[in-house]
Parts: C-alpha cells; sequence; structure tokens
C-alpha cells in the first residue's frame, strides 16, 4: 500500500534547496543537484552513495531542532518517501549499514514532531511495499549507535508503527496500518520462523489500535477501516 499521490517531489526538491542556498553551504547544494538527478530519473542509483548519503549526515543526523532544520528533514524525508517508490532505493538501507544513520534518525520518531512523523512513516511505507525493503526493515542484526544504544531495523519499524497507530492523528494512523500490511506481506511459509516474533509484534500492535480507539469512542475514517481489515486478513 503506497500514497505516491501525496508527494509532489518536485516542490519538495526546490523548497528543499532555497533553504540549503540560504544557510550557505555549497557543498549539500551540490549534493542535493547531484540526487535531485536521480530523483527525476536521469542518473541511476549507482550516484545515491555520493549524494544520498552525504544529505543523510548533514540533513538528518544532526540533534533534532525546531525551525528551519525541521522543516528540511520533512522535506528531504517526502522526496526519499518519493523514491522509495522504485524497488532499487530501498538499496540505500544496505549502502548506509556502515553509519545506519537514516535508521538512527528514524529511531528518534517519538520526538519528532507530526509533521516529521508524517514523512518518515510516509518513507517506511513506501519501503515496505518492496520485498527488498521489507527485508531490509525487518533486519533483526543489531548494531550501536553514535552513543552506544543496541538497536535493530526491526524494532526501530515497529515502534514506529505502533507510534502510527497510537496517534490522535487519523493520517497518521492510517499510515501505520498500511505499513503494517505491507510488511505482513513478508510472512510467507518459508520466512515465518525468522519473522515469527515481528508477526507476534504486529498482531498486538493491531489489536492495541482496536482497543484505543474503542476507549476514546472514536472511529477510524472508512479508507482506514478497510485497511486495517486487509491487515487482519494477512496477519491471520
Amino acid at each position: 500500500m503506497t500514497f505516491a499521490q501525496q508527494i509532489d517531489p518536485r516542490s519538495e526538491v526546490e523548497l528543499l534547496r532555497r533553504s540549503l542556498e540560504g544557510s550557505g553551504n555549497g557543498q549539500q547544494l551540490e549534493n542535493l543537484k547531484n540526487f535531485r538527478s536521480y530523483v527525476f530519473g536521469r542518473e541511476d542509483a549507482w550516484v545515491l552513495s555520493s549524494t544520498a548519503l552525504p544529505l543523510i549526515k548533514d540533513v538528518l543526523v544532526p540533534p533534532a531542532q525546531n525551525g528551519p532544520e525541521g522543516t528540511d528533514r520533512v522535506r528531504l524525508m517526502r522526496v526519499f518517501a518519493h523514491c522509495a517508490l522504485k524497488e532499487e532505493f530501498c538499496g540505500l538501507l544496505s549502502t548506509d549499514r556502515k553509519d545506519n544513520g537514516l535508521m538512527c534518525y528514524i529511531s528518534r520518531f517519538p520526538s519528532m514532531s507530526v509533521e516529521e512523523q508524517k514523512a518518515v512513516a510516509l518513507y517506511l511505507c513506501h519501503t515496505s511495499s518492496h520485498a527488498s525493503g521489507r527485508q531490509a526493515l525487518l533486519y533483526f542484526s543489531s548494531w550501536s549507535d553514535s552513543g552506544g544504544r543496541m538497536l535493530n531495523n526491526a524494532h526501530i519499524t515497529t515502534s514506529a508503527a505502533k507510534e502510527c497507530l497510537q496517534s490522535y492523528n487519523p493520517c497518521l494512523r492510517d499510515y501505520g496500518i498500511a505499513l503494517i500490511f505491507n510488511l505482513s506481506l513478508k510472512f510467507s511459509s518459508g520466512e515465518q520462523k525468522t519473522c515469527f516474533e515481528l508477526l507476534r509484534s504486529a498482531e498486538e500492535l493491531v489489536e492495541d489500535l482496536v482497543n484505543f480507539l474503542q476507549a476514546l469512542k472514536c472511529s477510524l475514517s472508512p479508507k482506514s477501516q478497510d485497511l486495517r481489515l486487509l491487515a487482519l486478513q494477512n496477519l491471520s
């Protein structure tokens, strides 16, 4: 399940360019210019290591702040979400495995603003719509961030999904249900053993959503209800 119609990549890239131009960082502008060629199909995925990775390091990895920096992160993640509609872009997570900058950034999901959460959730939804993307997001091997925290992609992804499902924002709840549905597609018979823990977690997340909504006496949009039913069918 994807939400391609919700992104205008040309506007996002242009607004990000103007913001970076105002910061006076010529190298960031050059990286964005080269990455833009990939976004609009003029370059292949080979440019990602020299363009997307520096943008992750310069725009996403620095400590979260309010103001222009937060807006830049939203715009870059929305561009990443657009790119993630192509399966080859999922390889960025493997390319980034040395520093895990992107997943370290996503691990800050609970402390992000709603707009930033929506951009990140959109990226996770689109990445998980591909088999290789699901494999990368559900990677269980642990790694440590710069602060010594032990993390793994699967925990970060499912934690973000749970935050979405428990959000008061209807758009985030839609993204959360779509993310769980996409992740559930990984549970083929040959992968059940390695994904059993995540399967149980996903089932619990869906049940959490139902209990949460009942407790608050609120209802999902018709689209969300359809997505929840589809997710439950895939998890059954």
